[in-house]
């Protein structure tokens, strides 16, 4: 198992649900880069909120990092709504060089070619997105970035 620790990076429990998803959302793929599996990050979420570090209505219900294209996303139940916030990474400088150049690559490949849906990079997205829709969640929030 690794020993990666996620950081709180300023979130404090009464921080709204989207906002909080966004800022641990990289976090989260620093962790499955580094070897965390679900559960381990789970345990590290629930740390964070019992020291009112993330909002304690938040409920991890699952994340992914594909590591072809370096795309990531996680999704937690907001327990006061009964939905669903999914947050998807954008280029995230944490991981070292390759995980950058995969990043910044892509960008390359939106700019110039129109990267849309149908491309491998957002093929792990859609296929997380489909996954939690057919598993019966009920998203309300989906951001990125770049």
């Amino acid at each position: 198992m690794s020993s990666y620790d996620i950081r709180d990076k300023g979130i404090k429990k009464d921080l709204e649900a989207t906002s909080a998803v966004a800022t641990i959302s990289y976090e989260v793929e620093n962790a499955q880069v580094n070897g965390l599996d679900k559960n381990d990050i789970n345990k590290q979420i629930i740390k964070l909120q019992g020291a009112d570090k993330f909002p304690s209505n938040l409920q991890l219900v699952d994340a992914f990092y594909d590591p072809k294209t370096s795309s990531s996303g996680v999704a937690f139940l907001d327990n006061n709504t009964g939905k669903v916030v999914v947050g998807f990474t954008g280029t995230n400088l944490d991981n070292g060089i390759l995980e950058s150049a995969k990043d910044i690559g892509q960008w390359v490949n939106i700019a110039f070619k129109g990267d849309g849906p149908s491309s491998a990079y957002f093929d792990a997205s859609n296929k997380f997105m489909n996954n939690l829709k057919a598993n019966g969640y009920d998203i309300d929030t989906v951001q990125g970035t770049l």
